[in-house]
C-alpha cells in the first residue's frame, strides 16, 4: 500500500461518525492494545481537540449555555461541518448559521455565536498598510472627500438584535452571573484589532452607516454626503468627523489601491 493511501485511509477513519470495519488490515494489535482500540485513540482525542478549539473561540457562548450544552451543540455542528481546512482558526466559520438554522434553539445563540466569531475574525485577518493621518490631516475637506478609503480586513462591522457588549465585558471581566441572558436591543458593533489584542465598540447610527458607506462607497466624501444631513446640529456633525478622525488615527483604514 502506498503512504499517501494509508494516509487517506487513516484521516477518514478518524473523522467518520463510525469506526470502519476493516482496521487490521490497515493498524496492527499489540498485546497492550487491539487495532481498533488503538484506532479509538485517534479518533476520541480528535473529536476532544475540535470541542476544545470551539471552546477557545466561544468562550461566552460556552458560559452562557454550559459546558454539557456546549458539548452537545458542538458535536451536532461538526457532524454538519467537520474540519477541512489545515488550521482550527476556520473550525467555527459555519457555527453562528448553523446555530440559528436550527429552530430548538433560542435566537441570542446565534448572536452569540456571530459576535465572538467577529473577534476571531478581526484577530486572524491580514492587514494592508494603513492609511496615515498625518498626511490626511494636512488636506482640505474638498481633496479628503476624493480619497477612497477603506476599512481593514481586521476593522469590522456587525449589527445585533440583543445587546451583547456589556455581556462579553462582564465575562471578560469573570462577572457573568449564572442565567444571565442578553436583552433585545439592535446594536451595531465594530471590532478592531490593536497591539494583538481584539476590541469592540458600539456605536450609533450615524457612525454605523458611516462605516457601511467607507465600505461600498467609491471615496469617503460618497460616504459621508448623506450621513452629514442626518447630524441635526453642528455639535452631532462635529462628532461624526471625529469619529472618523479616531478610525484613521488608530490606524483602521487603508486606501485599497496602495495595499
Amino acid at each position: 500500500m502506498k503512504f499517501e493511501d494509508a494516509q487517506k485511509w487513516m484521516h477518514a477513519a478518524i473523522v467518520a461518525q463510525e469506526a470502519p470495519d476493516e482496521v487490521h488490515q490497515y493498524l496492527k494489535s499489540t498485546d497492550g492494545a487491539c487495532a481498533h482500540r488503538r484506532l479509538g485513540v485517534y479518533r476520541d482525542m480528535y473529536r476532544v481537540r475540535m470541542s476544545e478549539s470551539l471552546q477557545m473561540d466561544y468562550g461566552l457562548l460556552l458560559q452562557v449555555v454550559g459546558e454539557e450544552e456546549f458539548d452537545r451543540l458542538s458535536e451536532r455542528y461538526l457532524e454538519v461541518y467537520p474540519s477541512t481546512s489545515y488550521t482550527l482558526n476556520d473550525l467555527g466559520r459555519h457555527f453562528a448559521s448553523y446555530l440559528g438554522s436550527q429552530k430548538d434553539l433560542p435566537p441570542y445563540l446565534e448572536a452569540i455565536a456571530r459576535f465572538e466569531f467577529a473577534l476571531v475574525r478581526s484577530f486572524d485577518a491580514t492587514d494592508p498598510r494603513p492609511a496615515d493621518w498625518t498626511e490626511l490631516s494636512t488636506l482640505p475637506l474638498e481633496d479628503l472627500c476624493e480619497r477612497t478609503l477603506r476599512p481593514l480586513p481586521s476593522f469590522i462591522g456587525e449589527k445585533f438584535s440583543y445587546r451583547l457588549d456589556n455581556l462579553y465585558e462582564a465575562y471578560l471581566q469573570d462577572k457573568l452571573e449564572p442565567g444571565t441572558l442578553p436583552d433585545e436591543g439592535e446594536c451595531a458593533v465594530l471590532f478592531f484589532r490593536e497591539n494583538f489584542r481584539v476590541y469592540h465598540m458600539p456605536v450609533d447610527d450615524l457612525s454605523w452607516e458611516l462605516f457601511q458607506g467607507l465600505q461600498h462607497k467609491r471615496n469617503f466624501g460618497e460616504a459621508l454626503d448623506p450621513v452629514l444631513p442626518k447630524a441635526k446640529d453642528p455639535t452631532a456633525q462635529q462628532n461624526l468627523l471625529g469619529t472618523f478622525q479616531q478610525w484613521v488615527g488608530r490606524s483602521l483604514l487603508a486606501h485599497p489601491e496602495i495595499g
